[in-house]
């Protein structure tokens, strides 16, 4: 996912902070991003409830930032089996 981020962060001139995992979470960063961004959007292969977007939600929430916040991840549902790419053609196919 960080590939077509970085091509769209750029076409936007926006910044990138890739989280190669969630825990620990630099808190400090986020807040950091908070001050300089009107938005923050976080993007996941994986469902939000209990990944990096809900993590990036809770530190947002605990500093008492009023900040505009977009997740996008997987639903929280059980789905089929299959290839990475396959789970990202049909996501791409829904939106």
């Amino acid at each position: 996912m960080v590939e077509p981020c970085e091509r769209i962060a750029e076409e936007l001139d926006a910044t990138i902070v890739n989280m190669r995992f969630v825990k620990p979470i630099d808190e400090m960063l986020i807040v950091e991003m908070c001050s300089e961004h009107d938005l923050i959007i976080t993007v996941e292969e994986n469902v939000i409830q209990g990944g990096a977007g809900a993590a990036v939600n809770e530190v947002i929430a605990a500093h008492g930032i009023n900040q505009k916040i977009a997740n996008y991840g997987l639903p929280d549902r059980l789905l089929q089996h299959g290839s990475r790419e396959g789970h990202v053609k049909r996501r791409q196919a829904r939106l």
